[in-house]
């Protein structure tokens, strides 16, 4: 491929699809999106080519791609056309390739522009999706939810005054990630440090993580008093409701500027919003031949065994040599992974 992979889904028989930033895949021409049949040589499925693009033609920068309980497929990302049909944010294929043109999303924001969605989840035959949004000129996200055919869903989210835009709530940030919990609750972060709920002086603070309930509006229960330092990219849910979070930050719940930093991008919060100071990587991770604002988390996966995937930026975890790839031990809420790192990747 000539560009990025930013996601990875397996459908229901195996096959793999990819999506991302790029414009090949296998010497075959590709507009960010590809299928790779099941079998031993992992190759191009020929057939499966949708054409997703910009507005200017140019190929789309895809941020998910979901298998969808009938067989279809929802694509999510910085779109806008599907097969030469007007999309934005969303696409849903058959499991062909082809457009389903009977969805189509109508993320409608009052005074929003240049919507884009980072991340969408099929939830009872409706999608919850977050993204990005230019709203009253300056960058923010948002989180919405729309109905099978793509339409905002009129239960969802605040619809009282003052809210700014109905069935929508808007973010001070773009919303990187998105998490559902068991009772069906929201968590998101990304880079926002409140939500634009319609008011002037007191909106919500919620420091770069927050959680809505399953309608749509904020979870007073969770709260963050400062919370990260900068922005979470990306969360991890542990079965007992714990969430591991990753990202650009050094700082979780640190009030005073003058002591170190205690968490070097990655942490793990209680369910309340808390700190969980159980869980202790020490040094966290670290790149010394780079710019410490260069070093990052960007991805995590829970794994069943009680471990945790994180990708990003780094080459150190706690002081031991790991790159951009680990496997952290995160399981008994009083365990300190400290050095005890798996080695996963050595590239």
């Amino acid at each position: 491929m000539d560009g990025y992979i930013k996601s990875i889904a397996r459908q229901g028989d195996g096959q793999l699809l990819v999506a991302g930033y790029f414009g090949e895949a296998n010497g075959l021409a590709r507009t960010s999106l590809a299928l790779f049949v099941n079998d031993a040589s992992a190759s191009l499925d020929r057939d499966f080519n949708p054409t997703i693009t910009k507005l200017d033609g140019s190929v789309s920068d895809l941020k998910q791609v979901t298998p969808l309980a009938n067989g279809q497929i929802m694509v999510a990302g910085h779109l806008r056309q599907a097969d030469g049909i007007t999309r934005t944010a969303l696409v849903r294929l058959f499991s062909d390739g082809l457009l389903d043109t009977s969805f189509d999303a109508q993320i409608t924001i009052t005074s929003g522009t240049s919507i884009r969605a980072n991340r969408v989840a099929e939830v009872n035959g409706k999608y919850l999706v977050s993204g990005y949004v230019t709203f009253e000129g300056l960058a923010r996200g948002f989180l919405t939810r729309l109905t099978n055919t793509g339409a905002l869903d009129a239960s969802f989210g605040p619809t009282a005054a003052p809210t700014p835009s109905p069935n929508v709530n808007i973010l001070a940030g773009e919303v990187k990630d998105m998490a559902l919990q068991k009772d069906g609750r929201i968590m998101v972060c990304g880079d926002f440090s409140e939500i634009i709920d319609g008011s002037f002086w007191d909106r919500p603070q919620r420091g770069h993580i927050a959680r809505f309930t399953a309608d749509g509006l904020l979870d007073g229960t969770f709260t963050t008093n400062i919370g990260a330092n900068n922005a979470i990219n990306a969360m991890a849910l542990q079965p007992n409701g714990r969430i591991i979070i990753g990202g650009a930050f050094t700082r979780y719940n640190l009030p005073n500027y003058s002591d170190p930093d205690n968490r070097n991008h990655i942490a793990r919060v209680l369910s309340n919003g808390d700190l969980d100071a159980s869980f202790n990587p020490g040094s966290g991770l670290t790149d010394p031949s780079v710019a410490s604002y260069l070093v990052s988390a960007n991805a995590l996966t829970w794994l069943s065994s009680g471990k945790v995937l994180v990708g990003g930026g780094f080459s150190l975890y706690n002081g031991t040599a790991r790159i951009k790839l680990a496997q952290v031990l995160a399981g008994p809420a009083n365990f300190n992974p400290g050095t005890f790192l798996l080695l996963l990747m050595d590239n």
